[in-house]
């Protein structure tokens, strides 16, 4: 396989991609990720390994036996895959989007929440028209009511005056009759 020095390269199999980059040496630094991991970000986690192995390593890199650099380059290693494990802490994109997938949940949260809160105010309309529609029947009622009580004490008064009418007039008449009585007989 013929590289190019500083070219990158990625071909993608069975979900996983492969991102490939030679340097000036002849060294082949390669990087297998998900398929939907940006290659933006694959090759700048290429030459970032590229540029910090060859500080850690130097020359030996290239006259190296078999595992002979593990213990000198493993943690060097593992802090660029845990680096850029975190896309939001190395791609603005990726960034930009985790919050754009924040502010849109959020928003649909919000969303929701006023969808509720539209509801619940129908309901409260609903409630207040039952409210007034019974408000008037009771206006009506009490108004009826209020007539036929008028009525009623109307009733009792003139009873009450007949009463008193006609006591008055059974002790009144008597005694005027007695004394017509009693003063034609004088």
């Amino acid at each position: 396989l013929e590289m190019n020095p500083r070219s990158h390269y990625a071909f993608t199999t069975s979900g996983m991609a492969w991102h490939l980059m030679a340097d000036m040496r002849g060294l082949i630094y390669v990087l297998i990720t998900r398929d939907q991991y940006p290659q933006r970000c694959a090759h700048a986690c290429l030459e970032e390994l590229e540029r910090t192995f060859v500080a850690k390593a130097g020359d030996r890199a290239t006259t190296a036996q078999n595992r002979s650099l593990d213990k000198t380059t493993g943690v060097l290693l593992q802090k660029i895959c845990q680096k850029y494990d975190d896309l939001a802490s190395v791609d603005r994109l990726a960034s930009v989007t985790a919050k754009v997938e924040s502010v849109k949940v959020t928003m649909q949260e919000n969303v929701d929440v006023a969808l509720q809160n539209c509801v619940r105010l129908e309901n409260i309309e609903r409630a207040a028209e039952e409210l007034q529609q019974q408000a008037g029947v009771f206006k009506r009622q009490a108004k009826d009511l209020r007539q036929k009580m008028w009525w009623k004490n109307l009733k009792m008064k003139l009873l009450l005056a007949f009463i008193i009418i006609a006591v008055l007039t059974a002790i009144i008449v008597p005694i005027a009759i007695f004394l017509d009585n009693s003063s034609k007989d004088d």
